[in-house]
């Protein structure tokens, strides 16, 4: 056998599990997850970009939270554009692996005329009645 310092493994945290996404608005989206790891976790990192194919010139990023959280929003995020959200745990070993990503489209700004088309079409009936 040989001699010197044993051999040492550091293991980061796994990722959360359960995260969910959900548009809050036209440009942001809350994420919620659970944290799933057994080992001590000091924070959190929420990586975000565009769904692939879904929109040109669009930047993703990521936010880094730090303490025990279960959830947070994402602003300033483009209007009507698909996201691919994961979330990593952080520990003091290092960042763990991603969670499966969720995809969430912001909201659309724009209101539809189509409650106001039944008052158009009741107009124009009697006008030639």
């Amino acid at each position: 056998m040989r001699g010197g310092p044993p051999l040492c493994y550091i293991i980061a945290p796994p990722p959360p599990t359960n995260v969910t996404a959900s548009a809050t608005s036209s440009t942001s989206i809350r994420v919620s997850w659970t944290n799933s790891a057994s080992t001590a976790v000091i924070g959190f990192l929420v990586a975000f970009s565009p769904s692939p194919g879904e929109c040109e010139g669009v930047e993703g990023g990521n936010v880094t939270l730090g303490g025990i959280v279960s959830s947070h929003t994402l602003n300033g995020l483009e209007e009507f554009v698909q996201y691919e959200v994961t979330v990593h745990s952080q520990g003091e070993q290092g960042l763990g692996v991603p969670s499966p990503a969720v995809q969430k489209k912001t909201l659309n700004d724009c209101k539809p005329l189509i409650p106001f088309f039944p008052y158009f079409l009741h107009t124009y009936i009697h006008m030639y009645v």
